[in-house]
């Protein structure tokens, strides 16, 4: 599967910064509704595909993995500025 290009790496207080927004994100009822209806969504047209329909079961499997990857990359932000908050205090405390 072919990948974009990688950023120059963010410094810490950029990933501090960019987990604290992917934080309010995630507690945001706005976003969660939308995250939920989404997969609400994907499962109703998983179950109502008929038994001969392997590409619209296949669709749907992979919109399921990319709101899954979307949810799982927000968290991933959230953890490497939780890191970055402790290297920064780290480094200030020296």
């Amino acid at each position: 599967m072919p990948r974009v290009a990688k950023k120059k790496a963010a410094t810490p207080k950029q990933r501090v910064q960019r987990g604290g927004n992917a934080m309010k994100l995630l507690e945001s009822s706005e976003i969660q509704e939308a995250l939920d209806s989404l997969e609400d969504q994907y499962i109703e047209d998983w179950k109502n595909t008929k038994d001969d329909d392997t590409a619209g079961r296949e669709l749907c499997y992979a919109n399921q993995r990319v709101l899954q990857d979307f949810k799982d990359r927000l968290t991933s932000f959230v953890s490497d500025g939780r890191m970055a908050a402790k290297q920064l205090d780290k480094e200030q405390s020296l």
